[in-house]
């Protein structure tokens, strides 16, 4: 069975080693507020907070 390419080689390079955000960069782009804190840790497992999470943050960019 062969490889799917999906990717080109510089479309992979750049999903591979994507760049370094400064820590001011990161607290911003990561931050949450108190609600969406208090509901992520009423969640029990790691895998349903990020699941949760990434819905969030999905739900909130097609506003």
């Amino acid at each position: 069975m062969s490889n799917l390419h999906i990717l080109t080689p510089n479309e992979q390079q750049a999903f591979d080693y994507p760049p370094i955000l400064p820590v001011e960069t990161r607290a911003i782009c990561f931050a949450i507020d108190n609600e969406l804190e208090k509901e992520i840790n009423r969640l029990r497992t790691g895998t349903n907070k990020v699941g949760f999470l990434l819905q969030f943050a999905e739900s909130s960019n097609t506003e």
